[in-house]
């Protein structure tokens, strides 16, 4: 075990090899510009999730709260190194077919009732969650647009493995493991956006 309380002496090595690596010229390239200021985590997991889409085609994205490990993207010049402290991260990708049913089963099992939100942020659709006294009652999902989904319609929904491997969930036969990466995915999709904005929440609870 480590004594925290005890100072620890820097590794030179190491302390080389971060160096080296937080001055990498990649990690400076601009990518794109932020019109406004991002504000929040689901601000940022709606860029996130709509590079999924972009680059992949899929119908729907879904990006877990914890994956999104920036709260405030300043309003400017966006760089390769935002990319990979806002998702350090680097996972794979799962494609799977599910309905509306299968939709709004996945954002009941990931709703956290301390917190009065579910854990999983969407892109390519909006939620709503109806809640009293916390329990969920009732889920209402449409697409940007606000027209309801199709309830007889298999959508191609896109995660990270850390949602597929963290939650069960309903979906029709099997998913699909891609190789790409997630990081990558979004430094590609920002590249070819000369600016990116804000969007409006995709996402809201309702205590009735």
């Amino acid at each position: 075990l480590i004594n925290l309380a005890r100072p620890i002496k820097e590794d030179a090595e190491v302390k080389a090899l971060i160096k080296n690596y937080n001055e990498q010229n990649t990690l400076k390239d601009v990518l794109c510009e932020a019109t406004r200021q991002f504000d929040g985590i689901e601000a940022l997991a709606n860029v996130m999730t709509d590079a999924l889409i972009d680059r992949l085609g899929v119908d729907i994205a879904l990006q877990n709260l914890g994956g999104v490990r920036l709260g405030q993207l300043p309003k400017g010049k966006v760089t390769k190194g935002d990319v990979f402290t806002l998702n350090p991260f680097c996972n794979n990708i799962f494609i799977y077919r599910m309905t509306p049913a299968d939709l709004r089963e996945m954002i009941r099992r990931s709703y956290q009732r301390y917190s009065r939100r579910a854990a999983l942020l969407p892109g390519g659709m909006r939620y709503i969650i109806h809640t009293h006294d916390g329990n969920v009652k009732r889920i209402d999902i449409t697409d940007l647009k606000g027209k309801p989904l199709q309830e007889s319609r298999t959508y191609r929904v896109a995660m990270n493995s850390y949602i597929s491997t963290s939650y069960i969930f309903p979906h029709d036969g099997e998913g699909e493991e891609l190789m790409e990466i997630d990081t990558d995915l979004l430094v590609d999709y920002l590249a070819t956006q000369p600016t990116i904005t804000p969007q409006p929440a995709r996402t809201a609870v309702v205590e009735e």
